[in-house]
């Protein structure tokens, strides 16, 4: 594949030679300040922080965590920033990419942007300093200044797990809208016509709210209406499934199907169910997403999408070696994603 020029030249600017002394100067304080307030802010004031954090970004400065210490500029890191570390799903997508960079010689290494686009900015910008070799990044939402940030990094950066339009880079990953759509279908292939969404703490989860437009969509063209739409406040685990579900029973609302935004939400759905005294899928059927392998073994066995974690992980780390070989890798890879249907529809 072949880049315009403009793109060319925008990906292969040389790294920023920015010192602490010019952050200091710019800033208005001793080299001494500059360090505290980037590596010990809680110990200075914060007009003193946000004086230095403001010339950090004027001068697009990253911090140097191996300056004296590596003889060559080959740091052999891959950095993963995700939204969460204690998600198994995102564990698959490490094990993917560690298969592929491991037995040649790289590192993966992993932060948390905790589901926060203003923290997974930090989170990006700290770990730049360790000068990996490529970073892979959780969806295409990210704040401008990060986008700027990995542009003028000038590193191979893959944005997985969704399909985007903007991508910074390397964009491979699923249509989250398509997803939902594809629930929403299968239920009304069903015989279900009242619709359920079950999602926990989206406000930051874009993907889960790309998931519940695409159902919400599919139900509107019917010309229905979705007869329980919930966020749950809760974490993404079973326990929140289970108490939205038991909510849900206790209404008494008529609903005979729901889409959960994740696995454990539908894990947990299920067992409150069930412990209710209703039926799977007579009195209420579930869908979950991801695929998680406890779906398959529950009683009943939860239908799910389920999506190529593993195989993420693959193309991601392929797509930086490739990158960092001087090779082209296509711009946009879609892996799809299949229902696999169970006892719970």
């Amino acid at each position: 594949m072949t880049e315009k020029k403009s793109d060319k030249l925008a990906r292969t600017g040389t790294r920023s030679a920015v010192t602490l002394q010019q952050v200091a100067e710019r800033a208005g304080v001793g080299v001494m300040t500059a360090s505290r307030a980037i590596n010990s802010p809680h110990i200075v004031s914060e007009k003193l922080r946000l004086r230095v954090q403001a010339a950090i970004r004027d001068l697009g400065y990253l911090p140097n965590e191996y300056a004296g210490r590596l003889s060559s500029n080959r740091s052999k890191i891959v950095v993963f920033v995700l939204p969460s570390v204690s998600i198994g799903v995102f564990r698959f997508i490490i094990q993917g990419a560690e298969e592929v960079l491991s037995p040649l010689g790289y590192q993966v290494m992993v932060t948390s942007g905790s589901y926060s686009l203003e923290e997974e900015e930090v989170a990006c910008w700290r770990i730049l300093g360790w000068r990996p070799e490529g970073v892979v990044l959780s969806g295409t939402d990210h704040t401008e200044a990060m986008r700027a940030m990995l542009l003028a990094a000038d590193i191979p950066v893959v944005e997985a797990l969704e399909l985007g339009d903007q991508a910074i880079d390397i964009n491979i990953g699923l249509s989250h809208q398509e997803a939902g759509r594809a629930a929403a279908r299968h239920l009304f292939e069903r015989g279900y016509r009242r619709l359920g969404f079950l999602g926990s703490s989206m406000k930051n989860d874009y993907r889960a709210q790309r998931r519940r437009e695409g159902f919400l969509g599919v139900v509107q063209e019917a010309g229905l209406s979705v007869h329980w739409d919930v966020d749950h406040p809760g974490k993404v685990n079973f326990e929140t499934g289970a108490v939205a579900a038991t909510h849900l029973i206790e209404s008494a609302n008529n609903v005979d199907a729901i889409f959960c935004s994740s696995d454990e939400l539908a894990v947990g759905a299920v067992g409150a169910t069930l412990r209710a005294g209703r039926k799977i899928p007579q009195d209420l059927a579930i869908i979950g997403f991801n695929d998680l392998d406890i779906s398959s073994h529950m009683v009943p066995s939860i239908t799910s999408i389920r999506t190529p974690r593993l195989e993420i992980g693959r193309l991601a780390a392929d797509a930086i070696l490739t990158r960092i070989d001087g090779g082209q890798y296509p711009k946009r890879v879609d892996v799809g994603f299949e229902l696999i249907v169970r006892e719970t529809t």
